[in-house]
């Protein structure tokens, strides 16, 4: 219900008549008046609350269209046809791997990284320290693993989210979604936006998005001279006889040029 509101929050906010939302889940008729409500729960229910809407519920046996398409793909093929796997599973696997590396670069990280010394030497201690934890050799930050100040290992943690072949190199709103469900470091959006947009294969292939040239119209061919003329500005010359400029007109036909001093 969440989702869906979300989805279409341009077309149901602030209507005047109420939105009616038919439910299967009789839970749910409660859930708008329910006031001893927490965490995410309370949460939805900011949310919800900028909407006008009414719930109706509405057993799934008397709905049975939109019950069939809320429920789960279970008719598994019993065999042939096309197998249900999109991609190669290497792909996941080329993509996973990588991580274990990473990190033990980034344990060995730490050690060159000055200003986090004390940090990890408080934590080592069973300090608390907020928003920092440390775990299996890692710095933990807000639940992202904290990564050093080293450039090789930001980009290959980059090269990761973006070049990876599962990855399909995403733009850079995707790319940093990616980077940020397990890593963090300062000033990552930047780092992130520079990286895709100094992609050679991104600058490469992506797709225009100006609007096609038109068809090119060839220039009638001239009759006689002076018939078609082409002319140019030259700006910007010294001062000569009050003059500092010069209009160039060219026949077209016999290629005459006439020079002209002018003004800028």
């Amino acid at each position: 219900m969440v989702k869906a509101l979300k989805e279409w929050r341009h077309l149901l906010e602030g209507t005047a008549l109420p939105v009616q939302i038919i439910t299967d889940h009789k839970n749910h008729e409660p859930f708008k008046a329910s006031k001893d409500l927490r965490g995410r729960l309370a949460h939805w229910v900011g949310f919800l609350s900028e909407f006008n809407f009414q719930l109706k519920y509405c057993p799934g046996k008397t709905n049975g269209k939109a019950d069939i398409l809320s429920r789960k793909d279970e008719h598994w093929p019993l065999g042939g046809g096309e197998s249900r796997a999109l991609l190669d599973p290497t792909l996941f696997i080329v993509a996973i791997e990588p991580d274990e590396v990473l990190d033990d670069c980034i344990r060995d990280a730490y050690l060159q990284d000055k200003q986090l010394n004390h940090i990890i030497e408080a934590l080592q201690k069973n300090d608390k320290v907020k928003n920092w934890s440390w775990n299996d050799g890692l710095l933990i930050f807000k639940n992202k693993i904290y990564v050093p100040n080293d450039d090789s290992i930001r980009k290959d943690i980059l090269a990761s989210r973006h070049n990876n072949m599962a990855a399909g190199h995403p733009g850079q709103f995707r790319t940093l979604e990616l980077v940020n469900r397990k890593y963090y470091w300062k000033s990552l959006k930047k780092k992130v936006n520079s990286y895709v947009s100094n992609c050679e294969s991104c600058i490469h292939n992506k797709h225009s998005n100006q609007l096609p040239p038109s068809l090119l119209n060839p220039i009638d061919l001239p009759s006689c001279p002076w018939d078609h003329i082409n002319y140019d500005l030259i700006t910007g010359l010294p001062e000569s006889e009050g003059f500092d400029s010069i209009l160039t007109v060219v026949n077209r036909m016999s290629r005459m040029v006439h020079f002209i001093p002018t003004t800028s």
